[in-house]
Formats: C-alpha cells, sequence, structure tokens
C-alpha cells in the first residue's frame, strides 16, 4: 500500500474498494441488480467455460468475458477492449491464497455483477450521462439480453 498509495493519488486513480463502496455497493443499485439477478446469472453461467470442481460454481476467465462483451456489441467508442479488461481485473475480490486456485484470475458470479456495473459506470461517465446507476442498468441489462439472445427470455 505504501508504494501504490502515491502513483494512486499521483495519476487520480482510486482503490477498487473505494469506488466499490461509494458507487457500486448502494441500495438502490443492489435493488436495480438483484431484480434482474436471475437473467444475469442465466449470462453468466451461458458464457463460463470454467466449473469449480470443490464447489459446482461457474467461474468466468477473461477470454470468456471478452467474448461476452464482443458478442453484446459492448465494444465502441464508449467501451473498449482494454476498457473490458481493466473492468474484468479490477472486479476480481482480493483472494487469500493465489497459489492454491486460480479465483484470482476468474469471476464469480457477484464479481460479474460487479463487472456489469463497472461497464455501466464507465460508458455513462465517458457520454456524460448524469443518469443514476439504478436508472441505466435495467437497460444495460436488457440490452444485453437482447443482444444476446435475440427475443430475451423470462
Amino acid at each position: 500500500d505504501e508504494y501504490l498509495q502515491p502513483y494512486m493519488q499521483a495519476n487520480k486513480i482510486e482503490s477498487p474498494d473505494r469506488v466499490r463502496m461509494k458507487i457500486f455497493y448502494k441500495e438502490d443499485v443492489c435493488l436495480a441488480i438483484e431484480d434482474r439477478a436471475k437473467h444475469l446469472q442465466r449470462v453468466f453461467t451461458d458464457h463460463c467455460s470454467t466449473v469449480n470442481h470443490e464447489n459446482g460454481q461457474f467461474r468466468m476467465q477473461l477470454k470468456d468475458f471478452l467474448a461476452l462483451f464482443k458478442h453484446a456489441g459492448l465494444y465502441d467508442k464508449w467501451f473498449s477492449l482494454a476498457d473490458a479488461r481493466v473492468v474484468f481485473v479490477m472486479s476480481i475480490l482480493i483472494t487469500e491464497n493465489e497459489l492454491t486456485s486460480n479465483e484470482h484470475k476468474e469471476l464469480d458470479f457477484v464479481d460479474f455483477l460487479e463487472a456489469c456495473v463497472r461497464t455501466v459506470y464507465i460508458r455513462a461517465t465517458r457520454q456524460k450521462d448524469r443518469t443514476r446507476l439504478q436508472r441505466i442498468v435495467p437497460k444495460f441489462v436488457s440490452n444485453l439480453i437482447h443482444e444476446l439472445y435475440n427475443e430475451g427470455f423470462d
């Protein structure tokens, strides 16, 4: 922390945890996601190539995440492939032991939800859209599902 903090301050980079608490983990954003969790769970599991054999949980690798975003048509002048890579890395929660698992290289479902909200936040910020996240997230999810499944699903 003593080495990173001066660099982060000089480049106006906030820690992932501070951003999580300030922007993403707010009740209104959580409720907007909760209403669409079933649909996002299907998107997530449909695009995961890894399953944790210990607990049966699906895990999303970077290649899965980038392919999902490409298939959904999310790359444009507001959000690039490089942005998706950063979102992926910033959304992974820190793991205790990186030697015994690949969790530090994969998203679980909660990390995926955070990555979706980070994507919405970046796009809205760059477009100077001042609409609150809880109103943008449902549109993002609807568009994502429409692009991936053409007609959506229940």
